[in-house]
């Protein structure tokens, strides 16, 4: 199917998607902190497909990542998922070019509308 960078600093929330993307088929690539992931998206090729980032994290915030990316013309065009458990987030992710928000706590089943509507356009 496609394939997935998952920023997320739980280790147990970061075990749990990437086991769940994978029975969807999808390769991925996590990482703990922002900072990591900016180094797998500058050091690896080929890009991601989709960026999934928790917006609350050490050293470099989802928010951080997501400037970041939009800032890159290399990487400008990856779709990015934010998700956190503040409702108040979801305005400044869209607003700073998130493709899509996730509300913590969230059902796979939005997990699964995101990659349909990702993995549609690809």
């Amino acid at each position: 199917m496609g394939y997935i960078l998952l920023l997320e600093d739980s280790e147990d929330m970061l075990e749990t998607m990437t086991e769940a993307l994978e029975l969807y088929g999808h390769e991925v690539v996590g990482a703990m902190t922002g900072h990591d992931g900016l180094i797998i998206l500058e050091n690896n090729a080929p890009l991601p497909d989709l960026i999934i980032s928790d917006v609350t994290m050490p050293i470099l915030t989802g928010m951080d990542v997501l400037r970041a990316v939009r800032g890159n013309p290399r990487l400008a065009n990856i779709p990015v998922a934010l998700m956190s458990g503040r409702i108040g987030d979801r305005t400044e992710a869209i607003e700073c070019g998130a493709t899509a928000f996730l509300s913590k706590p969230f059902r796979f089943s939005e997990v699964e509308q995101l990659l349909s509507a990702t993995f549609s356009q690809v």
